[in-house]
């Protein structure tokens, strides 16, 4: 039985604190340049100082965020697939299951990887549909975070076995994700099956 195990987003505070999470960390960055800068040639304690300044307020912010996010993240709540059910655990203390049947259908986007994330990603203003990775069954998305890649492949082992069972399988996988799609036997191009 091949079970894939995920963090299930419940909501979109998690997309916003994930861009944060990288865009924050760029003025203390800024400023050890401002550092390095006045050390070169003459010393300029002015660039120095002020980049001094910079880094401290950033380093501290950029903590504070991080902080956050680690702290929302550990807080989000299971969701487990495999070749039956869905399984997730949204107040930690109850568990729903959503039955996968025979003649069902499922819809599945796989945009990144947490290891795998786009630098150009975190600037574009629709950041969170860049980098979706959810599960539709029975008409209800459930969105989730893939922390490795073998997390991805536990996940594609479970698309020929659905579709051994007579799930009606439709997918959107990033174009990255075909080396792995190719050594597993699937498909590589887009799936449409199904309405989105």
């Amino acid at each position: 039985m091949s079970n894939f195990k995920a963090k299930y987003i419940n909501t979109d505070r998690f997309y916003e604190l994930r861009k944060f999470n990288f865009l924050v960390q760029i003025p203390p960055g800024i400023s050890i340049g401002f550092i390095v800068g006045g050390m070169f040639g003459e010393t300029n304690w002015t660039l120095i100082t002020i980049g001094g300044v910079i880094y401290i307020i950033a380093a501290y912010y950029s903590y504070t965020r991080l902080q956050e996010y680690k702290k929302l993240y550990d807080s989000l709540p299971k969701l487990r697939l495999n070749e039956t059910e869905l399984m997730l655990d949204p107040d930690g203390k109850k568990q729903k299951r959503i039955g996968i049947k025979s003649g069902q259908r499922i819809h599945l986007q796989v945009r990144t990887t947490s290891i795998r994330e786009r630098i150009f990603d975190y600037f574009k203003k629709d950041y969170a549909d860049l980098t979706a990775n959810f599960i539709i069954v029975n008409g209800n998305r459930y969105d989730f975070v893939l922390d490795s890649d073998f997390a991805l492949r536990k996940l594609l082992k479970l698309i020929p076995i659905w579709e051994e069972r007579g799930v009606s399988l439709s997918w959107d996988f990033e174009i990255a994700f075909k080396d792995e799609m190719k050594r597993m036997g699937l498909k590589t191009k887009k799936s449409v099956d199904l309405p989105r």
